[in-house]
């Protein structure tokens, strides 16, 4: 295998910006100072606004990692799950809603559960008196924390709860985790026998339940509903023209830094088409060329498969010096220090 064919192009897990306004909130709510940790982990809070808005999972996993550390919570997930309906995309909240029961809104959520989060795992298994909801998150370059779990089944719980109006509860709930100590926010949560350390995260309800007709239940809208969420995904699946550049920047750097006529060329623009369509995109060239390089450099680091010298030349730089500058100017440390931190 050649260097260049050890290059990594897919692309990172993204998750929804509601799920980080939601951990933010609930931080807020408790008196936590946010403000540290936005300014650790480089959040925006002003880029969190828009509904279609996305970030890497890993991020919000790092920033699962910080709110329970700031409060102590082990299970602050279930709190986030309870309060982020409300910042949810309304696509997916209202075509739930107009399904026929429980079952038909499950059925819906599989199928476009990459709206809710590209990292959510979800599947429903039916034996002859239950339905099985199998609630897992997809790792990316870093473990997935628990915490995304629990808000996952939360949010799902106070869905149900709030589309019935009823408390209704499943019959039973198996986590993967060990027993934990603070056993009774599961119990007040689920009401219904729990089983830990199991193979699968589960809610079990029964059928009767879950087939229960919805008060809002439309078939007509339903169908609307359907429509509309098949052209989002086709939408939000188009790259944008900055991905595009990002795309021929992973394939063009291992050749040396690629000026801005190469890349034109490359998609079949002009120079001043190039940088117009980035600009409607609020993103220079050079801002983007340094983003991607960035981006790359903490992959390659964390994954420890390649030498700093290889590296390097990935990134297009001419000289390891060179690479270790900027690596500063990125996370405030050299590519070695970065490394020993990340092993400490």
């Amino acid at each position: 295998m050649t260097l260049q064919a050890k290059v990594m192009d897919e692309k990172s897990i993204k998750t929804p910006s509601s799920w980080v306004r939601a951990i933010i909130d609930t931080l807020v709510a408790r008196q936590v100072d946010t403000q540290p940790i936005l300014e650790k982990l480089k959040i925006e809070l002003g880029a969190l606004g828009d509904r279609d808005g996305e970030v890497d999972q890993d991020l919000v996993s790092a920033l699962w990692d910080e709110a329970v550390a700031v409060t102590g919570d082990q299970n602050i997930g279930f709190d986030v799950g309870r309060n982020i309906l409300a910042l949810l995309n309304p696509v997916i909240a209202y075509s739930l809603m107009s399904c026929s029961n429980l079952r038909s809104s499950c059925d819906r959520l599989l199928r476009y559960q990459d709206i809710v989060a590209e990292g959510l795992n979800f599947s429903v298994r039916e034996t002859e008196q239950s339905y099985h909801l199998i609630f897992d998150i997809l790792p990316d370059r870093r473990a997935p924390s628990s915490q995304a779990i629990k808000s996952a089944i939360a949010a799902f719980l106070a869905f149900i709860r709030w589309v019935t109006q009823t408390p209704i509860c499943p019959t039973s709930a198996t986590f993967k985790e060990a027993l934990p100590q603070a056993l009774e926010t599961y119990e007040e949560l689920l009401s219904c026998s729990l089983s830990f350390e199991a193979e699968e995260n589960c809610l079990t309800f029964s059928k009767q339940d879950l087939l229960e007709p919805l008060p809002t239940a439309d078939t007509d809208l339903s169908e609307i509903h359907e429509q509309q969420l098949q052209a989002y995904v086709v939408k939000r699946n188009e790259p944008t023209f900055s991905d595009q550049v990002k795309r021929a920047f992973k394939d063009l750097l291992p050749s040396g830094e690629p000026n801005q006529e190469l890349i034109a060329n490359r998609l079949n623009v002009s120079v001043s088409t190039l940088k117009r369509r980035l600009k409607s995109e609020e993103l220079t060239y050079n801002t983007l060329l340094d983003a991607t390089r960035h981006e790359l450099a903490l992959r390659h680091l964390q994954q420890q498969k390649l030498s700093l010298t290889e590296i390097t030349y990935l990134l297009g730089f001419s000289q390891s010096s060179a690479f270790t500058r900027a690596f500063r100017r990125w996370q405030g440390e050299s590519p070695s220090q970065y490394l020993a931190n990340s092993n400490a």
